[in-house]
């Protein structure tokens, strides 16, 4: 059985593994506004060499804006935080 080749640095640069807790986050691009998936999920770029940013979105919890940066790694995890009524009453 022949060993594995590894996956070509161009494949693996526009891909990462994207959680969040807690999970169930819609993952928003925000060049187009496009909704790629929901956390936990994997998420792809067709340009490897740039930087994707989106937004995480889920009912009571602050929007948090994610840049995905493809020299600097494929996992990211990221912790939303929750929006509470003394902070919706700041925001009046």
């Amino acid at each position: 059985r022949p060993p594995e080749a590894p996956a070509p640095a161009a494949c693996a640069a526009g891909r990462w593994s994207l959680t969040t807790e807690p999970p169930g986050a819609q993952v928003i691009r925000v060049l187009d506004g496009k909704v790629l998936g929901q956390t936990p999920c994997e998420v792809t770029s067709s340009d490897e060499a740039s930087e994707l940013v989106v937004v995480l979105r889920r009912d009571g919890f602050f929007d948090k804006e994610v840049k995905l940066d493809p020299r600097q790694g494929s996992r990211r995890s990221e912790v939303l935080v929750p929006i509470t009524d003394k902070q919706i009453k700041i925001l009046e």
